[in-house]
């Protein structure tokens, strides 16, 4: 049966109900401070990692946590003006806004004519600031099947902390793993995947965050993992990574 989170259902950029605004209501630090089942649910991504970038990750993170907390407690106890200067504050630490944001077309221009023999279909585009920092999201769907079809997101805020976003994506991965789903999250090329495998009313999934910041979200019906593994070769990772605005 195929699911309805694909094109028309009101999807925004992946971030907005993403890192940003779920590490509001999370508790990365307390995921930081074990030593347990959470941090060893990473050891597959992380025993790759050389010790500068494991120390690079940990530093990410510990930072990331502090961010959030300092956020929370402005929300509870703080007014528009403590707000404003704790999201400033957790933007620059996930790196947003660290520079100009790409233009959509310049995003178009990338996109393949076909991911694993689907076609294109016509792109929506997305653009936001509410969080302090300019966006742009562009989301087109290959294949015109409900039943076998891809959704692609690719979405830009003016750089992303690759290391903010894979000390979250761990945190999830752990979770996930605990609740006896799968989720693979790696760090290659100076970019970090995180794969989820179908499961239930969850799509087979591939998110990426390159190293120009540019993150890039691949959710499939009809497909398994491996599907959309191979389908995604199609799309140059590396012409996004050298956008520039």
């Amino acid at each position: 049966m195929a699911s309805s989170w694909g094109r028309g259902s009101g999807r925004g950029p992946w971030w907005i109900a993403g890192v940003i605004v779920l590490g509001g209501v999370v508790a990365l630090g307390g995921w930081l401070s074990r030593t347990g089942p959470q941090w060893q649910a990473g050891d597959e991504a992380t025993k790759a990692l050389s010790p500068q970038e494991r120390e690079a990750l940990e530093a990410a993170g510990q930072r990331l946590a502090q961010a959030l907390r300092n956020r929370d407690r402005a929300w509870r106890e703080g007014g528009a003006a403590a707000m404003e200067q704790a999201q400033r504050a957790l933007n620059e630490v996930m790196g947003l806004g660290t520079r100009p944001t790409l233009r959509p077309e310049q995003i178009e221009a990338v996109l393949p004519a076909q991911l694993g023999g689907l076609p294109r279909q016509p792109s929506d585009t997305f653009g936001d600031a509410s969080l302090g920092a300019s966006s742009v999201s562009v989301s087109t769907q290959y294949g015109d099947d409900a039943a076998r079809r891809i959704v692609l997101s690719v979405s830009d805020t003016g750089g992303l902390s690759v290391w903010a976003v894979m000390a979250e994506w761990l945190r999830v991965a752990a979770e996930a793993q605990q609740a006896g789903r799968r989720e693979i999250v790696r760090f290659e090329q100076g970019r970090v995947r995180r794969e989820v495998e179908p499961a239930d009313a969850t799509p087979a999934q591939i998110h990426w965050v390159l190293a120009n910041g540019v993150a890039v979200e691949a959710l499939a019906d009809g497909l398994d993992l491996d599907g959309l593994r191979a389908a995604m070769k199609d799309l140059d990772l590396a012409a996004l990574e050298g956008l520039r605005p």
